[in-house]
């Protein structure tokens, strides 16, 4: 574990799957925190600690809390982003919405698809209507209505 500032620089940049953006913000974290300390440590004690306090300080410090504040520096750094690039990415959705919504009125509105609209519904109203009305007949065929059913009775005595 790092024992001082610059062996904590070293440990926290040394690491090969965070950007070194995100490093230099933890190493900032780090500096937050152990300026914090001192504060306490000075109202605790009414005196600055010492080199060697400070040393012990760092190193007890784990693997773990340095991951946390790397997280921790990953959200700042994914909040400032969003805050600074804010009016750009609405400025590109705003054009990219304007494009789509043109791009689909001119499709809806081409010569050819308005063609094609009106002979699909010409040619299957037609059918469909007719089907309607054959699954009708069918279906008064197949099944009596009540009124039949009792007139071939009363034929029948």
């Amino acid at each position: 574990m790092p024992r001082n500032d610059q062996e904590t620089f070293a440990h926290l940049t040394a690491q090969p799957d965070t950007s070194y953006e995100i490093n230099l913000l933890t190493y900032a974290l780090f500096a937050d925190e152990k300026s914090k300390w001192i504060e306490h440590f000075f109202n605790q004690h009414g005196t600055s600690p010492s080199a060697e306090q400070t040393e012990q300080w760092i190193s007890n410090i784990t693997d773990q809390h340095f991951e946390h504040m790397r997280l921790k520096a990953a959200r700042y750094f994914d909040a400032a982003a969003r805050l600074y690039m804010r009016e750009e990415m609405d400025e590109e959705k705003k054009n990219v919405l304007e494009s789509s919504i043109i791009k689909e009125v001119k499709a809806a509105g081409s010569f050819w698809r308005q063609i094609g609209t009106a002979v699909l519904t010409a040619v299957l109203a037609p059918i469909i209507i007719g089907g309607v009305i054959a699954a009708s007949l069918a279906y008064n065929d197949v099944f009596p209505k009540l009124t039949r059913i009792s007139a071939s009775t009363n034929s029948g005595e």
